[in-house]
């Protein structure tokens, strides 16, 4: 399963905010999750007139730092589900609106207690390093990504320079407005370290940061070290085509990063969405500000978006999720052979649909003299005459680049020529299943 799913369409969940208000309300998402062993997950809100506050936190959290909404301005959040399926949601009013964007699983881990900090004075305008803290066994070189969420709280007004990145990267910080709450998805360099950029107006910090959790290693995650701006022309109105095939691998099926808004004094409109989603909404990037935003994205790394001014709003990739689906085989291998004659048959796969990648065929289990082209999934054997009625076992694979194997078995009976007919067998498939040598074959190390 993925560590995050990003829903196609955002589910809202107000009905459950049943109030007084302002308060907080402890809420199960059981009904809108799309699976209940999630740990973690995502949300988007928005308000129906200006100046409302709202904010999620996992139930043994007491902090109160509420985030300021805007009409038709929205902003993001993630939160624990402490071990189940509940967390606690702020809404100062009735025009709160909250939606379910997505969900978080294994190997993603939050902790019960999330970890807010504000940088003390001391820590201002300069990279300041930052370690996760480990839960249960694990330990720092079991985490790979960081997942942190960050708002900008003082003054009431006017933005702040801050950013995250994984210590090694040279990006720039950037700048965060009031009501622009974001979260990140961050890489830890080899030492489990991550910088966070922050200012302030003494002696109060303008940024406040909550470590939700992590991602241990061998994920899927990728991360984009040094964000470059996707540079996408004016597009508002109606929807245009955003395609992130040159900047993720080929099999990505989720993007997150950032917008990013040099207008001023004016906020203004940018939106992705997946391919085939009903959203019609806006994410309004306040002046001189960011907001983070992810996406789900076909198999040919393309979304929809809308910005409002292409030449001053840009999109930056910081993060992405490879599918952990492998290719699949097409082909029902014959499972007779007349002896002496030869076995000729062609393997067929697929993979998330994307014509352009290059899959790898092999045997890992196969009689000595059988062999298969890597690139056309033909395999060339002939038995030998005196074997006949014996049954050799095959086991081929396909592998895409980036190491996801799918794997196919089955077995080939040697028999005279009159006693062939037309017998077919389907083959049985298994994912990443070892196989032992059977009778007349021999396993490919």
């Amino acid at each position: 399963m993925s560590v995050y799913i990003k829903y196609l369409d955002e589910v809202e969940i107000t009905s459950a905010l049943v109030g007084p208000f302002p308060a907080w309300t402890t809420v199960d998402l059981t009904p809108f999750l799309l699976n209940t062993g999630a740990v973690g997950a995502s949300f988007r809100a928005t308000s129906l007139v200006n100046f409302r506050d709202w904010q999620t936190r996992a139930l043994s959290s007491t902090v109160e730092i509420f985030e300021r909404l805007f009409f038709n301005a929205y902003n993001e959040s993630a939160s624990s589900l402490s071990g189940g399926t509940a967390l606690e949601i702020y809404a100062s009013s009735t025009d709160v609106r909250v939606f379910l964007t997505g969900e978080f699983h294994a190997p993603a881990v939050f902790y019960d207690n999330q970890i807010d900090f504000s940088p003390p004075e001391p820590e201002w305008n300069q990279w300041i390093d930052h370690t996760p803290t480990p839960q249960g066994g694990d330990v720092i070189g079991d985490i790979d990504y960081v997942i942190v969420k960050s708002n900008k709280i003082a003054p009431p007004v006017g933005f702040a320079s801050m950013a995250l990145r994984q210590k090694g990267s040279t990006m720039d910080s950037f700048t965060q407005n009031r009501q622009a709450q974001s979260w990140w998805v961050v890489g830890l360099d080899a030492q489990g370290t991550y910088q966070v950029f922050s200012e302030g107006i003494s002696p109060n910090p303008k940024s406040h940061f909550v470590e939700l959790g992590y991602i241990l290693k061998d994920s899927r995650v990728r991360r984009i070290l040094n964000p470059v701006a996707e540079s996408n022309p004016t597009q508002i109105g109606s929807f245009g085509t955003i395609d992130f095939s040159g900047v993720v691998e080929v099999g990505a099926i989720t993007v997150g990063g950032r917008w990013q808004n040099t207008l001023t004094p004016t906020r203004r409109e940018a939106y992705l969405r997946g391919i085939g989603s009903s959203e019609n909404l806006a994410i309004v990037a306040m002046a001189f500000s960011c907001q983070s935003q992810a996406v789900t994205i076909n198999s040919d790394g393309e979304a929809e978006y809308q910005v409002f001014d292409g030449s001053r709003q840009d999109y930056f990739v910081h993060w992405y999720e490879l599918s952990d689906t492998p290719p699949v085989f097409t082909n029902t291998p014959d499972t007779t052979v007349p002896a002496g004659t030869d076995y000729n048959e062609t393997m067929t796969a697929t993979y998330q649909a994307a014509p352009a990648v290059t899959l790898v065929f092999a045997l890992r289990l196969a009689p000595d003299a059988a062999s298969i082209n890597s690139t056309t999934g033909v395999i060339t054997w002939v038995p030998d005459p005196v074997t006949i009625d014996r049954v050799y076992r095959f086991i081929a694979t396909v592998t895409e680049p980036s190491g996801l194997v799918g794997i196919l078995s089955w077995s080939v009976c040697v028999q005279e020529t009159q006693m062939l007919g037309e017998a077919k067998a389907t083959a049985a498939l298994t994912a990443g299943v070892s196989e032992a040598p059977t009778l007349g074959g021999m396993l490919r190390v």
